[in-house]
């Protein structure tokens, strides 16, 4: 193609360019906005007018804060109106329209209705330690009849009573929220809070001052006797915990007790806080033993240290073999005062010999303990026997079995 053939036709559509365009300018030039305003309260009718011919009117497109949607015109005397709906005219924000084939677009706020019917509030934690530190949040939303939050600005009045005390912070929205911060005291007890905007409040809320991480506490113990009859109990208890601030901690704190016998070996025992004190038993020993006991709430306060000393309960006891020495009876084993000791003492039989080395536990009724030595266990031969009560262990050699 010559060069004189392609200057012809960018000529050609450089006109026809401008002719549609010229054509655009009088499509857009042909509807014109009728007293559009910037400002509408939610709940009030908006209409949309625009002056231009009803023939082939086009939609209009509307943009709101759920979404997007289409409305088609009314026309009368060549005024085109656009009546938003419901869902739309009731909802507070920024809306923004397009009139479809035209280049004519714009925008208009709805604010929320200026009378609050209902006032929405949260609170949380629901629960503080007490202190200059710790804090709640309250978080208070003014409504109108529509469901709109108050415009910014708005004042939320929060009104607070602890014990005689009584205050009161306001706040404005923000963000679509009223807030304010609830600090704890160094007092426990309970904060009572409640909200209001206009002339409507907000139901009762507590927010409850606990106590705060106890501190070092002492121990005391209580026995009704020092003796090692593996029977009665041991009880410790612990003075009132309390935290920094001198108040009592909360029912239920759990306290550990760990007990070191003469030996190395450390029990464990544990007690929950009901008003402040805790406690917990462990039964005696069944030999003479020494304990050193403490406590502790895990990672944040421990007490002192006590000892105990369990004295051995018998110092001799009763023997039998019988049956050909297949049967054994160990007892009767007497308690400090010569009276029968309680049920339930371990007595340990060990025998050894034949490459046999055997073990028996058994627990004493009404003082005594019998072994009864099975034949396809324990077959004829001599056996050294260990019998150990209470601590103390007897040793008979060379035992014949039959």
């Amino acid at each position: 193609m010559s060069l004189k053939s392609i200057a012809l036709l960018i000529s050609v559509i450089l006109i026809l360019s401008n002719s549609f365009m010229q054509h655009e300018t009088v499509t857009n030039n042909i509807y014109t906005p009728v007293d559009h305003q910037q400002m509408y309260t939610a709940g009030a009718r908006i209409d949309l007018r625009f002056k231009g011919d009803g023939t082939n009117a086009p939609e209009l497109l509307i943009t709101y804060n759920l979404g997007s949607t289409l409305i088609s015109p009314q026309t009368q005397n060549n005024i085109l109106t656009y009546r938003l709906p419901p869902f739309i005219s009731h909802n507070s924000g920024t809306v923004k329209w397009m009139l479809l084939t035209t280049a004519l677009q714009g925008d208009f706020y709805i604010q929320s209705n200026s009378e609050i019917v209902e006032i929405e509030t949260y609170v949380g934690p629901p629960s503080i330690i007490a202190g200059n530190t710790d804090y709640s949040m309250v978080v208070s939303i003014p409504l109108d009849i529509y469901d709109n939050v108050q415009e910014e600005g708005t004042a939320v009045s929060f009104h607070y009573n602890k014990g005689i005390l009584e205050s009161q912070n306001i706040s404005k929205v923000k963000n679509l929220i009223a807030h304010d911060y609830i600090y704890s005291s160094t007092a426990i007890g309970p904060i009572l809070l409640a909200a209001n905007s206009g002339n409507k409040f907000s139901k009762e809320f507590i927010v409850d001052v606990k106590a705060g991480l106890p501190v070092d506490f002492t121990l005391s113990r209580k026995l009704n006797h020092s003796y090692a009859d593996g029977n009665q109990l041991a009880t410790f208890s612990t003075s009132i915990l309390k935290d920094s601030y001198g108040n009592t901690v909360s029912d239920g704190t759990l306290v550990v007790f760990y007990i070191t016998t003469s030996s190395g070996v450390i029990l464990q025992t544990t007690g929950t806080t009901i008003k402040g004190i805790a406690t917990a038993s462990m039964i005696h020993p069944e030999k003479a033993d020494s304990w050193s006991v403490t406590a502790a709430v895990t990672g944040m306060a421990s007490s002192n240290t006590i000892n105990l000393e369990f004295q051995q309960v018998f110092d001799d006891y009763e023997i039998q073999l019988l049956e050909g020495n297949r049967s054994i009876i160990v007892g009767p084993l007497k308690s400090f005062m010569g009276q029968i000791i309680p049920d339930g003492v371990t007595v340990e039989l060990k025998i050894v010999g034949q490459s046999i080395e055997e073990t028996y536990l058994k627990q004493s009724y009404n003082g005594k303990v019998r072994f009864e030595l099975n034949p396809d266990l324990i077959p004829k031969g001599n056996y050294d026997l260990n019998i150990t009560a209470g601590g103390i262990t007897k040793t008979f050699k060379k035992v014949s079995f039959e």
